[in-house]
C-alpha cells in the first residue's frame, strides 16, 4: 500500500478506507446490464494516464470511474463476486496501490428484485467453474 499525501499515517488512512456495494442497472451500449457497483472512499484516487483497476479476489471490474476531485472511485462488476476476498485498487502497470481493510461479502450488498427488472437486462456472468443456474448472488 502506498502512502497517500493527505494521510501520511497509514493507520489513519486505513481507518478512513471504506467500500460500499449496491446492484445497479447501467446501459453499456450493448443494452442494459446488471452490475454490482463498489464505491471506494478514504484515500485520494488520482486521475492518471494509466487505467485504474479494482479487483475483488480474481474478479476485475469491467468499468472504473474516478469522481472529480478524486474522493471516490466507482467500480462496476458484471460477474458474480467471490466471497471473503480483498478489495484492491490500483493502476495498470503500477500494481495494487490500496488494499481495503474489510474483505468483500456478498451478503452486505442490497439486491435488486429480479422480478422487477426490465426485460432484456443481462445478469452477472457466473464465476469460472460455476453454472449459469447458480448465478444469483442472493443465494450465496
Amino acid at each position: 500500500m502506498s502512502i497517500d499525501p493527505l494521510f501520511p499515517n497509514m493507520v489513519e488512512l486505513a481507518k478512513r478506507m471504506r467500500w460500499e456495494a449496491k446492484e445497479v442497472v447501467r446501459d453499456t451500449g450493448e443494452g442494459p446490464q446488471l452490475f454490482e457497483r463498489i464505491i471506494l472512499s478514504g484515500p485520494i484516487f488520482e486521475e492518471r494516464a494509466q487505467e485504474p483497476f479494482v479487483r475483488i479476489g480474481p474478479a476485475a471490474a469491467r468499468i472504473v470511474e474516478i469522481e472529480e476531485g478524486g474522493t471516490r472511485a466507482s467500480a462496476y462488476f458484471d460477474q458474480v463476486l467471490p466471497d471473503d476476498q480483498p478489495v484492491e485498487f490500483g493502476y495498470m502497470g503500477d500494481g495494487v496501490l490500496y488494499r481495503f481493510p474489510e474483505n468483500y461479502r456478498p451478503q452486505s450488498t442490497p439486491r435488486l428484485d429480479r422480478q422487477r427488472l426490465p426485460k432484456g437486462v443481462r445478469l452477472p456472468k457466473p464465476r469460472p467453474n460455476e453454472s449459469r443456474d447458480n448465478v444469483d448472488p442472493m443465494r450465496q
